[in-house]
């Protein structure tokens, strides 16, 4: 996945994001594309303060000022 390629093999940013990304992107898979698979509230919301982590540091890489 070029995410993991050029993003956390090289270290721009952390291993622990690239985890993160892999949750989230395979959460998504699951919603889309699983027959009867619910994607609750409970499942998402301890997601919530990794996500603001995760968005800050991918801003920080693009130099966007939030």
């Amino acid at each position: 996945m070029a995410f993991n390629r050029e993003l956390i093999r090289t270290g721009r940013i952390g291993s622990e994001f690239g985890r993160l990304y892999n949750d989230l992107l395979n959460l998504r898979l699951d919603a889309n594309y699983r027959d009867f698979k619910n994607i609750t509230e409970e499942t998402i919301k301890p997601l919530f303060e990794s996500v603001k982590k995760f968005i800050i540091e991918m801003e920080a890489l693009m130099n966007i000022n939030p």
